[in-house]
């Protein structure tokens, strides 16, 4: 990989990554300058394991779901890659959402990171791992199942009722969901609940 000055983005490229991103100048500086301190190689680029070092992030309890999502096709990222993913989940400024930060794009993004398997829909199973991981110890393992079993069950209930579907699978038993049910899911989760104030 190149050197660290070589990956410093222009004039030209930084107004790109404004626009594309909704980020102020002044803030895709600091953005750099963190990008840098994360980058403990100096190779102009971040592994997942210095992400792994923000403390913030080590001990949020679905980091590594979260990690998984963004380094689900790569083993490093350059620093605009690192950009539009913070930027993902940057609030929408005025109403005016970028094509990144967009409200399908967050949840998409969410989608894909409980989606563990990548085969285009969430799983009983992948939303049980998530429910271990976000209770620990909190919970009896069957009644975490039980409840992993009731979120999907409801949600696809509750997306074929608002499509007109009359049918459910044979037997009743859902047992995942695909995008556009977990998008209906989401649609009381309001757009600031959905964003995350990294810079101010």
């Amino acid at each position: 990989m190149g050197s660290v000055s070589s990956l410093i983005p222009d004039e030209n490229q930084i107004k790109d990554i404004q626009e594309e991103t909704g980020l102020s100048k002044e803030q895709l500086q600091r953005l750099y300058s963190r990008f840098i301190a994360l980058d403990k190689q100096s190779e102009g680029s971040l592994r997942r394991e210095d992400l792994e070092r923000i403390p913030e992030l080590y001990v949020n309890p679905v980091s590594q779901f979260l990690l998984d999502a963004f380094f689900r096709d790569r083993n490093e990222i350059n620093f605009l890659e690192f950009v539009k993913f913070l930027a993902t989940f940057r609030p929408v400024d005025e109403g005016r959402p970028t094509s990144i930060n967009r409200r399908e794009a967050k949840l998409r993004f969410l989608f894909d990171m409980y989606d563990l398997d990548r085969d285009g829909v969430i799983s009983v199973d992948e939303v049980h791992r998530m429910l271990e991981e976000l209770l620990g110890r909190h919970g009896r393992p069957d009644q975490v199942l039980s409840i992993a079993r009731r979120i999907v069950h409801e949600a696809a209930l509750d997306y074929a009722a608002a499509n007109g579907v009359a049918e459910m699978p044979s037997g009743g038993k859902i047992d995942s969901i695909d995008f556009p049910a977990f998008e209906h899911a989401m649609r009381n989760v309001s757009d600031h609940q959905l964003s995350i104030c990294f810079l101010s």
